[in-house]
């Protein structure tokens, strides 16, 4: 976040809580990547608590579940780009 110059990092994936102290900070980091050219696919999951993808109680369990698809569809999406 605070290097001056973002551009050539590689495509990102984001995912917050929405009910994280840490989460204003990380959309200015994805702004920031996005200002230098970088691809972000950020997902801010409402109704979540910090931790909730590895700690039980934090999210219901549709939360939990839909984090944890849109994280492995996303590596899915880079990994295998013609969906082999």
């Amino acid at each position: 976040m605070r290097l001056p110059d973002l551009a050539g990092l590689p495509d990102t994936f984001i995912l917050t809580a929405g009910d994280d102290p840490l989460t204003p900070a990380t959309a200015r980091y994805a702004e920031k990547l996005r200002a230098a050219g970088v691809a972000v696919e950020y997902v801010r999951m409402e109704g979540c608590r910090h931790g909730f993808t590895v700690r039980a109680g934090l999210a219901s369990t549709e939360k939990f579940e839909e984090a944890w698809a849109r994280m492995n569809g996303y590596l899915k999406k880079k990994l295998h780009p013609c969906g082999t």
